[in-house]
């Protein structure tokens, strides 16, 4: 992702030109009560921070895939995902069906540290 734009300071002209940096998916975090615990038949909800090789928000887009499989019959439980800010999205779920779970958090195609994550519903 290039990003090309003039900055104007006291009336002179400054070009500016550079690549936005790429999300570190070793570097990126899940957080919240979503990622160990849920409540059958109630939404279940987490974030994960997206940052890159230097831990700053990654404000290039980002490719977040998420899913949630019982481990009880291998059924999936549908995610869905909004993104609060270019660096952070929120996910939420609502399992049906008590017992172990198994969560998978990739930043472009890549787990981050800690997924899968195991879910007791």
């Amino acid at each position: 992702c290039v990003f090309d734009f003039t900055v104007v300071s006291l009336g002179l002209h400054y070009k500016v030109a550079g690549e936005l940096p790429e999300a570190d998916p070793t570097k990126c975090e899940a957080y919240g009560p979503g990622i160990a615990t849920a409540e059958i038949n109630t939404t279940a909800t987490f974030k994960v921070s997206v940052v890159d090789q230097q831990n700053r928000p990654c404000t290039r887009p980002t490719q977040l895939t998420t899913r949630l499989q019982s481990r009880v019959d291998g059924s999936i439980v549908e995610t869905a995902q909004t993104s609060e800010d270019a660096a952070t999205y929120q996910v939420q779920y609502t399992a049906t069906q008590r017992g172990r779970h198994q969560l998978s958090v990739a930043v472009n195609g890549e787990e981050i540290p800690g997924s899968p994550f195991g879910v007791f519903v």
